[in-house]
């Protein structure tokens, strides 16, 4: 289906997403730290690790996930171990 232009010049979006989602489900990168206990440079690590969950989308602040997917990542994974992993003992 192609978008047209009406005589005003509006021209309505080739795709609309129906997706609602309350200010209070998202979470940002100071949401993220709050969330994990940690300040935001350690949720910047965190969010770039490959299990985190992948963000809901990007906006010009950055990044922005489910709250309840930070969540449930949170207390599947935290704390993590410190330290050296042990070695192999090959």
């Amino acid at each position: 289906m192609k978008a047209t232009t009406a005589r005003n010049g509006f021209r309505p979006p080739s795709e609309v997403r129906s997706l609602a989602v309350a200010p209070e489900e998202l979470a940002g990168l100071a949401e993220v730290a709050a969330i994990c206990g940690v300040t935001k440079r350690a949720a910047q690590k965190y969010t770039a690790r490959a299990d985190f969950p992948a963000p809901l989308d990007r906006l010009a602040s950055g990044p922005v996930w489910l709250r309840a997917d930070v969540e449930a990542w949170a207390k599947a994974t935290l704390p993590l171990q410190t330290g050296r992993p042990p070695k192999s003992s090959s």
